[in-house]
């Protein structure tokens, strides 16, 4: 769906704010999780491969040899589409996924899927059978990604899946189609299969290295490393220091760590052992030293980024990550005295003692100290307010925003909680202002619409700063998440109020991640109130306010009441059924300036409007009357 395209792309540039996007090697589908191997289940008998197989038949025992997974004999070929689109030659065409299907949906799960060598479950979009004579491998239908460890040899493992099912036809023009196709392809693919089983919590890792060793011989460059790695993974865990230090337990425990994948580092999850470590990062620093060489696998993966290869992150890098964010307060010291820093960190909780040396070290400079305000979250919970309110009398509105959310759901009183948010809100600074409000908010307190609307009729008709990221704008999100009735006059008030590229913005929070069905009736309405609005912004009289992904920067030129109509299309959910102009200029980049001439063709503007018109009807039919 097109514009579900588009909030996608807006709601991933707002979360990072300018950061580089990276295309990952994870999910076509809209929300994928990997079951684990398919291997593990009975396969299916494999019989002798016809001597004018287009596969050869060495490959379909090799591939059996070397322990991919053997689809069951009742998988069958599908075409997934996640009705997302994708631009092929130039064209835009809908996502295509090639897979076969393992089970069917039921009421508690979608479709299971085998994606290359992993098992997956797929989550919306439409799957249909193909037939093997009318199976068309353009550009846009391909072997769905699925894996961690991913190749782009994919079509050469569905090629020879499909053999081994007896599935010959669509097996050769698979197999037609896969480069390359041999033997160290195949032995590529089984070894990036046993790296992602190596991610599977509680998987054989002994089995694992096994199947690596014998792989290894077919492979032009293996991995030894990680081979060896793996070996001492699998080995008795070293002896504890004697005296035995703090947490010692815990980072042992690191190699069983499993957590979602990240850019950078690995991330909280929910591993008891990692979130001791985070929890108790002062008293765990001598144990962390200790282990700034430990090569053992956890089950973390670190997907490629810039030069650096997708690997198994190691004990070491996770300790690495968390002495790194301990020593984040003396980082512009440099980082070649680690160790030394370390030590003079150790004297000074020492001296200061752990619960004032942490109160006064989570507010650095440029940022918070994530890992000292988790142990301060989980060992003093009443400091939050402390710090809390230093944040709002500096005016740190993103420190504040980040202290709130740790307070707004900590270990305290509620009437407390909230008694600090009530005297944060009057704040002048809409950073802070809104920091309160969201932790009104989380509490479900009853001055959370009262307020909210107050702040609304105070704010003015344009942002400082470009659109889509001002203080101003993010006011929509918090509205998006209420039913007041003040607080929807309100935002209608200042819509009213507010420059044409104000207006486009707060329409476009209405079919924003986040909102809640209960005031649909509401975002439908506030939409309507905007499908005569001729008034007309372009991105060119002033680039610097619609700089970045602002509502509708697939256009240069767009009406209020296009942005309207696009908005509703989205909350009728008919935004599959755009004309073929106007769904073109949704894919465009932020900043890609060889937008559409200025307005789609008035012709299909009219045809989205008479298509939202026409469903507006129906749905003020089905609607009772007190909505």
């Amino acid at each position: 769906m097109p514009v579900a395209v588009l909030r996608t792309l807006g709601a991933i540039m707002r979360l990072l704010i300018c950061s580089i996007l990276f295309a990952t090697t994870f999910l076509a589908a809209a929300g994928s999780a990997i079951r684990g191997a398919v291997g593990q289940t009975a396969p299916a008998p494999l019989g002798t491969a016809p001597a004018d197989a287009p596969v050869p038949s060495e490959l379909v025992h090799a591939y059996v040899e070397m322990g991919l997974p053997v689809p069951p004999a009742t998988a069958r070929l599908i075409v997934f589409e996640p009705g997302n689109t994708v631009i092929v030659n130039g064209k835009v065409v809908h996502n295509r996924s090639l897979a076969l299907m393992l089970e069917p949906p039921t009421v508690k799960r979608g479709p299971i899927v085998l994606a290359g060598a992993e098992e997956m479950e797929l989550h919306g979009g439409t799957i249909t059978p193909v037939r093997a004579d009318l199976l068309n491998l353009d550009a846009s239908a391909t072997p769905l990604r699925s894996a961690s460890f991913d190749t782009e040899d994919r079509m050469l493992l569905l090629s020879i899946q499909c053999e081994i099912l007896g599935q010959h036809e669509p097996a050769r023009k698979l197999y037609k189609a896969a480069v390359p196709a041999g033997t160290p392809a195949l032995a590529q693919l089984a070894w990036n299969h046993q790296l992602n089983e190596l991610l599977v919590p509680g998987s054989d890792r002994t089995a694992i290295c096994a199947r690596l060793v014998k792989l290894q011989s077919s492979l032009a460059e293996p991995d030894t490393a990680l081979v060896r790695d793996l070996a001492q993974t699998i080995a008795p865990p070293p002896p504890l220091a004697k005296p035995a230090l703090p947490l010692e337990d815990q980072v042992n425990a690191l190699t069983e760590y499993s957590a979602e994948r990240g850019w950078f580092r690995a991330g909280a999850g929910s591993d008891s052992a990692y979130s001791a470590l985070r929890h108790d990062c002062i008293r765990a620093v001598p144990a962390l030293i200790a282990h700034l060489t430990d090569r053992r696998l956890t089950r973390v993966f670190s997907p490629a980024f810039m030069m650096r290869q997708p690997a198994i992150l190691r004990v070491q890098d996770i300790v690495s990550e968390l002495l790194e964010e301990t020593l984040e307060p003396q980082r512009a010291q440099g980082d070649d005295h680690r160790l030394e820093l370390l030590t003079a960190l150790q004297k000074e909780v020492a001296d200061q003692g752990e619960e004032k040396f942490l109160r006064s070290h989570i507010l650095l400079k440029g940022n918070v100290n994530r890992l000292f305000l988790d142990t301060l979250v989980a060992k003093y919970p009443r400091d939050l307010i402390t710090v809390y309110e230093q944040a709002v009398a500096e005016k740190r509105s993103d420190d504040a925003r980040t202290i709130c959310e740790e307070l707004a759901v900590a270990d305290l009183p509620a009437d407390l909680r909230a008694k600090t948010f009530l005297a944060a809100e009057p704040n002048a600074d809409l950073g802070v202002k809104l920091s309160a409000l969201w932790g009104l908010f989380h509490l479900h307190h009853p001055e959370f619409d009262p307020r909210l609307a107050a702040a609304i009729d105070r704010l003015p008709p344009t942002s400082t700063g470009p659109y889509w990221k001002s203080r101003e704008s993010e006011f929509g999100i918090l509205v998006i998440r209420s039913t007041d009735p003040e607080v929807w006059r309100a935002y209608a008030r200042w819509a009213d109020r507010a420059d044409v590229g104000q207006r486009l913005e707060l329409l476009n929070f209405m079919d924003y991640q986040g909102a809640i069905k209960e005031n649909l009736p509401q975002r439908i309405a506030f939409c309507r109130h905007f499908l005569d609005d001729q008034a007309v912004r372009k991105i060119s009289d002033d680039p610097a306010k619609y700089d970045g992904p602002c509502a509708g920067f697939g256009y240069e030129s767009l009406r209020v009441a296009d942005q309207a109509a696009l908005e509703l299309a989205a909350l009728l959910d008919i935004d599959d059924q755009l004309p073929q102009r106007i769904s073109e200029a949704v894919t465009v980049s932020p900043g890609n300036t060889a937008r559409p001439e200025p307005g789609s063709p008035a012709t299909q503007w009219q045809d989205l409007h008479d298509l939202v018109i026409a469903k507006l009807k129906q749905y003020d039919a089905a609607t009772p009357k007190n909505h």
